[in-house]
């Protein structure tokens, strides 16, 4: 065909026909990637987000518990008390 040549209206129809199927997957792979932008977003704030803040907090209490004090005792710690028998 040459640039030229006027189309008739059955290969306007046909090039629409083949553009529109042909771009059919094209939407369904964007609409899929935005689902999962969805889905990744959801799982960040209401799982990810308050599980590491959990973690977080559970480890700032654990060192909060093993405080030293100035004079040497640490507060939060086990400590074995060994009673000294005098003769």
């Amino acid at each position: 065909m040459e640039n030229n040549e006027v189309l008739n209206n059955e290969e306007v129809i046909e090039t629409t026909q083949e553009v529109l199927t042909e771009s059919g997957n094209g939407f369904l792979i964007a609409g899929a990637v935005g689902f999962g932008v969805l889905v990744s977003m959801a799982a960040y704030r209401y799982a990810i987000k308050p599980t590491i803040a959990k973690i977080k907090k559970h480890r700032q209490d654990k060192k909060e518990q093993n405080e030293v004090f100035d004079d040497g005792t640490v507060c939060g710690e086990a400590v074995e008390i060994h009673e000294v028998k005098s003769e």
